[in-house]
């Protein structure tokens, strides 16, 4: 297992392993500077890095009070002076076994003195317990949701341990041409749709990565971003964007809309869609209405993190993943041995929590780097795992998988991680 780095030395250009991480503040610290960070937050608590499973696309850390609650019937006699928590005996043995400073209330009781204020902080606490106890719904279903995610700063920490990866050819008998994939999306429940612009066609997967339907394009289509949970837009070769939706296994043409220049990449936020010319950054309404030409220079893919407040484009020509703020400004340039593509188009990927994914198309990469887009978090993948001119990447949370589609070939390669 790949040890994590402390982000603060990281920072100033030290290699420091880190032995905690602060999910409030979502960094990693070594030993030294985990007592800087305690005296500037006192009330942020932290875990123990061992604690932290999965990177980059495990289920998450367990929340603290999920697991609490398997025992809330049970009389609180321990304290962990790690994280700060009361616990009762079974707590302690299955969660924080590994933990240091487990001590019994009974040994910290010492001289209690009572204070005049007890019965007005008593009535507060009352009235804090109801505020809480009509919250504990909505709380509930929180801490569900966050043990299902993977905190997009954390992941970036160490390289992901793969499972298995396997190859799926999603060629059919009505392909006149070698596959070549250009883009992968999903919708909400996980149905995989994949461009082949080889043979200007969408094609529909099923969970065995099968070709189920297809759509045929009077052009070849570049890239496909979801727009809302089961309708997809593609942009095509003839300066159209089709809108298609996932109907009972099906697909369906919504409507069309055309453009006055060249479409390549695309992404979409909040009703927003943004769309790469090859030269240009547009943004535009989902009814085709043009809202700002954001950025001017060599782009070809673009995407746009969970907040929207950072767009991604890749510069084919000069070999760059471009961050910009919403309104086009550059926040960074990246450069990197990896990011190599040539004539092979320069996928991308911004998954739902703010990971940014890059295909290395001559380099035979997929390259995770940070939310600043200004260096390189991990190798997610290589040759060796069967990565050969990548085009596309994606990754899908019902799968727990990064999938990847190349050029000139009829196979996608999945890589399921642990």
């Amino acid at each position: 297992m790949d040890d994590y780095a402390c982000d603060i030395c990281e920072e100033n250009e030290i290699c420091e392993e880190a032995k905690f991480y602060c999910e409030k503040c979502s960094k990693c610290y070594c030993t030294s500077c985990v007592e800087h960070h305690y005296q500037m937050h006192k009330a942020h608590k932290t875990l123990r890095i061992e604690r932290l499973r999965n990177w980059p696309f495990g289920k998450g850390i367990e929340n603290e009070s999920e697991q609490s609650q398997e025992h809330k019937d049970q009389k609180l006699t321990q304290l962990c002076e790690e994280h700060d928590q009361l616990l009762p005996t079974a707590c302690n043995v299955f969660s924080h076994q590994e933990c240091s400073k487990v001590k019994l209330m009974a040994d910290n009781v010492t001289d209690l003195q009572p204070s005049p204020d007890v019965d007005t902080l008593h009535e507060q606490l009352i009235q804090k317990e109801t505020e809480l106890e009509n919250n504990l719904p909505s709380q509930d279903k929180s801490y569900k949701v966050t043990g299902e995610l993977f905190n997009p700063i954390n992941v970036a920490k160490k390289k992901t341990r793969v499972r298995h990866d396997t190859e799926y050819s999603v060629k059919i008998d009505t392909d006149s041409d070698t596959c070549w994939i250009s883009g992968i999306c999903a919708t909400t429940t996980g149905e995989l749709l994949i461009t082949d612009m080889w043979n200007n066609k969408l094609k529909l997967l099923d969970d065995n990565y099968k070709v189920v339907t297809h759509l045929d394009f009077s052009d070849k289509p570049w890239s496909i971003c979801r727009v809302d949970s089961s309708q997809v837009a593609v942009t095509v070769y003839d300066n159209q964007i089709h809108f298609i939706s996932v109907t009972n296994g099906e697909l369906v043409e919504d409507r069309t809309f055309q453009l006055e220049h060249s479409c390549r990449g695309i992404a979409h936020h909040q009703g927003n869609l943004y769309i790469t010319s090859g030269t240009t950054l547009y943004q535009y309404t989902v009814n085709g209405s043009l809202v700002n030409k954001l950025y001017h220079n060599n782009v070809t893919s673009c995407g746009v993190s969970p907040d929207g407040e950072r767009i991604y484009v890749t510069s084919g020509a000069r070999d760059q993943l471009i961050t910009l703020s919403k309104d086009g400004a550059v926040i960074s340039k990246m450069t990197d041995p990896v990011l190599q593509w040539n004539d092979i188009l320069p996928g991308m990927h911004v998954t739902n929590l703010g990971q940014v994914l890059v295909c290395g198309g001559d380099s035979n990469t997929i390259l995770q780097v940070n939310r600043d887009g200004t260096k390189r978090r991990a190798i997610l993948a290589t040759e060796k795992s069967g990565v050969v001119r990548p085009t596309c990447v994606y990754y899908s949370k019902h799968t727990n998988s990064i999938i990847i589609g190349m050029f000139d070939n009829e196979n996608i390669l999945v890589i399921v991680l642990e």
